[in-house]
C-alpha cells in the first residue's frame, strides 16, 4: 500500500524468524519513510522472537497483538496472581528470556489496527461478522478461523475437499473464505529456514 507520502507494509506470524524477515525487509527496499505493521504471532516457534522484537522497536513499528504475544501476557499476569498456568517448551524459552521492553512492547498491542488512509482494518486472526469491533470478543479477533451457520467461533480449518455424497464430485474444491496463514519458519535440524509471511508493498 502507498500513500503520497510513504509505503505500508503489513506482514504476519513472522514466528522468531528474524533472518527472514530481514531478507524480507531489504527485498522490498524497506525505508525510514515507511510503515511497518505487524499482524501478531512475532514470537515463538523460530529461533530469534528477541530479534524480530528488536526489529520491530527499531522500525517503529505497528503490532497488532497475535494469540502467540496473549499467550505469553496470561502467563505473566497468572504468575503476578500468583497462579500457574502451563507453557510450552517453546514458549517457555521465549519468556524466560524476554526483557522488560519486550514485555512492554507486547502489553502495549493493540487488537486491532484501523487504516484509514487504505480504507482497511488489521487483525490477527478475524471478526465475527455483523458484530461492531467495539463488542468483538477479544479471543475471536485472535483466535477465529472460521464461523459456524448460527454464528459460533471455531478455530477449526474448513473443509477444503468435498465430501463424498449426492451432488458431490470425488475431488472437487470448495470454495472457502478462511485464508490459511503460512507456517512459520522451519528452522531446526538443519532444515531451511522459510517464512511466507504476507507482506503488501505496492510499488
Amino acid at each position: 500500500m502507498r500513500t503520497a507520502q510513504k509505503r505500508t507494509v503489513i506482514i504476519g506470524d513472522v514466528h522468531g524468524c528474524r533472518m527472514e524477515l530481514e531478507a524480507l525487509l531489504d527485498r522490498i527496499h524497506f525505508g525510514s519513510g515507511d510503515r511497518l505493521v505487524f499482524v501478531g504471532d512475532l514470537i515463538a516457534r523460530g529461533p530469534d522472537s528477541l530479534g524480530v522484537l528488536d526489529i520491530a522497536r527499531r522500525t517503529g513499528a505497528v503490532i497488532v497483538r497475535g494469540n502467540h504475544e496473549q499467550k505469553l501476557l496470561d502467563w505473566r499476569l497468572a504468575r503476578r496472581v500468583g497462579e500457574e498456568m502451563a507453557l510450552g517448551r517453546t514458549h517457555m524459552e521465549v519468556a524466560r528470556a524476554m526483557r522488560d521492553v519486550d514485555w512492554t512492547l507486547l502489553e502495549t498491542s493493540p487488537l486491532w489496527v484501523d487504516l484509514p488512509e487504505h480504507g482497511g482494518r488489521v487483525v490477527h486472526a478475524g471478526v465475527l461478522p455483523g458484530v461492531p469491533m467495539e463488542e468483538q470478543n477479544p479471543h475471536t479477533l485472535m483466535h477465529i478461523r472460521t464461523c459456524g451457520v448460527r454464528g459460533d467461533v471455531t478455530k477449526k480449518k474448513c473443509a477444503r475437499t468435498a465430501s463424498r455424497g449426492p451432488g458431490s464430485t470425488r475431488g472437487r474444491r470448495r470454495s472457502c473464505s478462511v485464508t490459511t496463514r503460512s507456517p512459520a519458519c522451519r528452522s531446526t535440524r538443519g532444515r531451511r529456514a522459510s517464512t511466507r509471511a504476507a507482506s503488501t508493498a505496492a510499488g
